[in-house]
């Protein structure tokens, strides 16, 4: 019996999903929408730090709109359908706290959506709004990396005796 290595299935799994369109195409005349599948990866969120995430889709040629997904095993996702084919489109995704507050956010540009097929988007989140990075002074005021002039006195801790 001939057995697949772990590392193969996955690939597989996605082309498959990828590959396959959901229903048959519509007959001609009819809308020409494409299905997209996504999946959310939110590797600096604490267990419980994120309450939903909203996906938002826009392109230069369609209205934009928004779709909440679901948390499924630890991963956010679902299937946006009846978006417009074409290029240049953008799926940019919040993760928000349970006070409603924007926490995470991630995007993906430039994303072709087909007629009459599912593809897959998959994006990583990041913090929306990092902390500002730290600048501290060093001595002689400068900053950390940059170049500073020190001057220095030294002096001894007796008293100079004078030779007589």
């Amino acid at each position: 019996m001939f057995r697949l290595p772990p590392s193969a299935v996955l690939p597989l799994v996605l082309a498959l999903l990828v590959g396959c369109p959901d229903s048959p195409p519509p007959p001609p005349g009819t809308s020409s929408t494409g299905t997209m599948r996504l999946l959310i990866a939110t590797p600096t969120a604490a267990p419980g730090d994120i309450s939903r995430v909203t996906v938002t889709v826009s392109g230069p040629d369609m209205a934009s709109r928004s779709a909440d997904l679901v948390l499924t095993d630890g991963t956010w996702g679902g299937l946006v359908g009846e978006i417009p084919a074409g290029a240049d489109r953008t799926f940019l995704a919040q993760a928000f706290t349970s006070s409603d507050t924007p926490r995470y956010e991630g995007r993906a540009e430039n994303v072709d959506v087909l007629a009459h097929t599912t593809g897959l988007v998959s994006i990583t989140l990041q913090e929306a709004h990092p902390a500002p990075a730290l600048h501290q002074r060093g001595p002689g005021g400068g900053l950390p990396g940059g170049q500073s002039r020190l001057r220095g006195h030294r002096r001894h801790p007796l008293p100079h005796r004078h030779r007589a």
